[in-house]
């Protein structure tokens, strides 16, 4: 998952993300700088092993979050594409807090809500019209964003839950802390 080699014109020879990574982290006086994944396609079946239908290898979520911990990954956000992959993702964020212990419970995934832009088409195709699908992904957004506020430790002005100015997310919410 961390295998992908990108090419910089500022850059050469390629580099891998997880050289990246390393190579990022290091901050002012040699400190480590947290890294935070704004894209993680969390609900991609081939972290269960699925590939183009098939049942390849068990599922590897746990793996991947452990290496993306020790790449130096301190928050993740978890890309819900549509209504039911953003309903996914928040499942999958829950679950990983539920069964989080330390150390990677310095290791928080969030969850977006929204439509990526090849998918519009699918406003149209809900069987109760584009505004029914609108109002569902803001239903989803804002009950879990009061759910995550309700849970939260403190509502200041810091909270980790962000509305977005994109029109293709409708927000990036933390799970609630384990019960």
């Amino acid at each position: 998952h961390t295998h992908t080699t990108h090419t910089d014109n500022n850059q050469s020879p390629p580099y891998t993300m997880s050289s990246l990574a390393a190579s990022s982290r290091v901050g002012l006086q040699g400190s480590l700088v947290p890294l935070i994944d704004i894209g993680l396609n969390w609900t991609d079946d081939m972290f269960d092993g699925v590939y183009r239908g098939k049942k390849k290898h068990e599922s590897d979520r746990a793996q991947v979050l452990k290496r993306a911990h020790a790449a130096g990954l301190r928050r993740i956000i978890c890309t819900g594409t549509d209504l039911e992959e953003s309903r996914r993702a928040i499942e999958l964020v829950h679950a990983h807090r539920a069964s989080s212990s330390a150390p990677f419970d310095e290791l928080q995934l969030y969850s977006t809500v929204g439509v990526h832009p090849t998918q519009c088409s699918l406003f149209e195709q809900h069987p109760d019209g584009a505004e029914a699908y609108a109002k569902a992904l803001r239903s989803l957004a804002e009950t879990h964003s009061a759910r995550a506020l309700s849970s939260s430790p403190s509502s200041s002005s810091s909270s980790p839950i962000a509305a977005s100015s994109s029109s293709s997310e409708a927000a990036a919410t933390p799970p609630p802390p384990p019960s």
